[in-house]
């Protein structure tokens, strides 16, 4: 059962009172060009049209008519290893988890417990923790007073709180951590950093019904429907993740032999005349403009951001062919409905969608990207079960 949109959306405004998590992010996300925005702003924005996916250029109107590696000797670009059954190591919600995230909304009513002094297991408690990766301080990874629910619940870095517990009031020590390799953030993925802690105070933080009731505005009542509803978005994000993590896994057995030059070329193209827009409505030269988003030139954007959305590109298509997996009508109605629906004109023709909003060839991406990707997922073998 997927979560009440409304309950969630609720439930997602009401952030933490006080501390900030270092939490493990989604890290379901696709790459998205920079060059996109200025088309998003012209277009999407003004029609308030929210795409379930991301454009991989400008929208409607330049992929209209092109069809994604249409015609295409998959064979003579990509050689598909193992994507059935691959072994995968998944991530699962736990109740600690759960906890820990619905008391992160109640944190300002933590309770010291002075007979406790030394940090155990599911504790909860106030501390102040400085990071660093290779002796500098990091942006983000200090934070004094911070109340961290439900020790060992695993939502800081892995390893992060399992070097806390034993540890007793008022000690200084130091907790050394590796970033994972797919951690949200690149400048800190796969890098070891040294994290001074001391912790100040264990107690407790309460939940009952009248917090519930006064957070969620009367909507939930109970603590039991409040932890429900937290698990189920997290079980939804989890299974994003684990879908990520499958495909991944799949794509890095195959091996990229080449682009095809006509998807090369429109890439390109559509990169140069997006980037040269959004360049002039900033006021900026193209060249500024890279240089302000941290890349050196045009060259070094594409290695980066659009050549390894290709390479998936080709790898989706290539497992779609071999599979036989086709597109019908239903599934672009359900799109183009979607984008009628948001856009309040149920008459707008399919057409126009594709002038206006976003092309034919972006909605293929979108549909053969999820049913590939949820193939892989259901045949994946889950490595801790």
């Amino acid at each position: 059962m997927q979560p009440n949109d409304a309950i969630m959306v609720k439930i997602r405004a009401f952030a933490p009172k006080k501390g900030v998590y270092i939490m493990k992010k989604n890290l379901f996300r696709k790459i998205i060009p920079l060059a996109v925005a200025a088309a998003m702003l012209a277009g999407l924005a003004a029609c308030n049209i929210n795409l379930p996916f991301n454009l991989p250029f400008g929208g409607g109107g330049r992929s209209v008519d092109h069809i994604p590696f249409e015609g295409v000797d998959f064979s003579d670009y990509i050689e598909l290893g193992e994507y059935r059954g691959v072994s995968v190591a998944f991530e699962n919600v736990s109740e600690a988890a759960v906890l820990a995230t619905a008391k992160g909304y109640f944190a300002d009513d933590f309770a010291a417990d002075d007979s406790k002094t030394v940090v155990a297991e599911g504790d909860d408690i106030i501390m102040d923790y400085d990071g660093s990766v290779d002796g500098v301080s990091q942006q983000g990874m200090k934070d004094e007073g911070h109340v961290m629910a439900v020790v060992g619940a695993q939502t800081f870095i892995p390893g992060f709180e399992d070097q806390i517990i034993g540890k007793a009031v008022g000690e200084e020590f130091e907790v050394r951590v590796t970033f994972p390799d797919d951690y949200w953030s690149e400048d800190l993925a796969g890098k070891e950093a040294v994290f001074i802690c001391i912790v100040h105070e264990i107690g407790e933080i309460p939940i009952t019904g009248e917090g519930v009731q006064e957070l969620t505005g009367g909507q939930f009542t109970t603590v039991d429907e409040l932890l429900e509803v937290i698990q189920e978005d997290m079980e939804h994000s989890i299974a994003q993740h684990n879908m990520e993590l499958a495909f991944q896994t799949a794509f890095d057995n195959a091996t990229v032999l080449g682009i095809p030059q006509g998807e090369w070329d429109y890439y390109m193209e559509m990169l140069l005349e997006d980037l040269n827009s959004f360049a002039e409505q900033s006021g900026m030269s193209a060249e500024e403009l890279l240089q302000a988003e941290g890349f050196e030139s045009i060259e070094d954007y594409w290695e980066q951001d659009i050549e390894p959305q290709l390479k998936r590109e080709l790898f989706i298509f290539a497992v779609a062919e071999a599979e036989g997996i086709e597109l019908g009508g239903d599934d672009f109605d359900d799109v183009l409905n979607m984008i009628r629906m948001q856009s309040g004109d149920m008459s707008m023709t399919e057409q126009e969608i594709y002038e206006n909003v976003v092309g034919r060839g972006d909605i293929i991406r979108y549909l053969m990207s999820g049913k590939v990707e949820e193939l892989i997922f259901e045949q994946a073998v889950d490595a801790n079960a």
